[in-house]
């Protein structure tokens, strides 16, 4: 009921659920998806997560499509948004959420949980900048590397779209002022 007046605003208001870690089906995400709803997560409890899911929720409610379901929900055109849990849960460190999207390997393991479920490092990327960015109303600040907003980056050692290992921050600017120079 609330996803279907949600959906029937004429107004921005640019609803988002906060911490869809698990849900209860592609049916929900559907809905998010029609309704425009932001699904805002945090991929690095993944990380320590995959390890006890199958145990505390069971094999079905822990699969593809129902625990750390990036994959699915952009399938079905829900925005997704990366959040850090900071200072709550983990460091605040986007590229550890990057990294946790499009590998998906929890600690002490070298496989990936539910692989089908990977995300490119540019759809990562996205929701880690531009969509957190609009999920928050703060697009026109900040997001993306333009004109007129703020200048929050940072350099790396390598493009992290493409590496295999974990790229080394080399600089870190704040509203265009270096604030971390390796």
């Amino acid at each position: 009921i609330l996803l279907k007046s949600m959906r029937d605003t004429t107004r921005d208001f640019r609803h988002r659920l906060e911490h869809v870690q698990h849900i209860s089906g592609e049916a929900a995400l559907e809905r998010m998806g029609h309704a425009g709803v932001f699904a805002v997560v945090n991929p690095t409890h993944l990380l320590e997560d995959a390890n006890v899911v199958v145990e505390k929720l069971g094999s079905v409610r822990s699969g593809k499509g129902r625990s750390y379901a990036y994959k699915t929900m952009l399938a079905n055109d829900v925005p997704l948004a990366f959040g850090s849990d900071w200072p709550l849960a983990a460091p605040l460190d986007p590229l550890t959420s990057i990294l946790a999207a499009t590998g998906r390997k929890p600690v002490g393991s070298s496989n990936a949980f539910e692989p089908e479920e990977l995300i490119s490092r540019g759809e990562a990327l996205k929701a880690s900048t531009a969509s957190g960015a609009m999920a928050s109303f703060t697009e026109s600040l900040v997001g993306r590397l333009e004109a007129g907003l703020k200048a929050d980056f940072t350099v790396l050692d390598r493009d992290v779209l493409h590496c295999k290992d974990r790229p080394i921050v080399l600089q870190t600017y704040v509203n265009a002022e270096c604030k971390f120079n390796c």
